[in-house]
């Protein structure tokens, strides 16, 4: 038999604490990644002009599985900390 809504075990207050951390983790890396690809100025000015041919040299591809990397791992973070299934 199922149990009530009302009796579910509450979620241990790690997974809060887990699930912050990797969404934080995860932001930097969006960050990161809108920042170079943007090439805002205030952020590519830490870098050495050979660091910054490495980053705009990136082939179309890797940028696209870069993108698809990051974001999804953001919209994992998410998902995690509403609690939905495909997380």
């Amino acid at each position: 038999m199922a149990e009530p809504l009302s009796q579910r075990a509450k979620t241990p207050w790690h997974f809060w604490v887990i699930g912050g951390v990797s969404l934080l983790w995860n932001a930097m890396g969006a960050l990161d990644f809108t920042m170079t690809q943007t090439k805002n100025e205030a952020y590519m000015k830490a870098f050495t002009p050979e660091q910054l041919d490495y980053f705009y040299g990136f082939p179309l591809w890797l940028v696209l599985f870069w993108g698809m990397a990051t974001w999804g791992s953001v919209l994992g973070s998410l998902l995690l900390l509403v609690r939905r299934r495909p997380a």
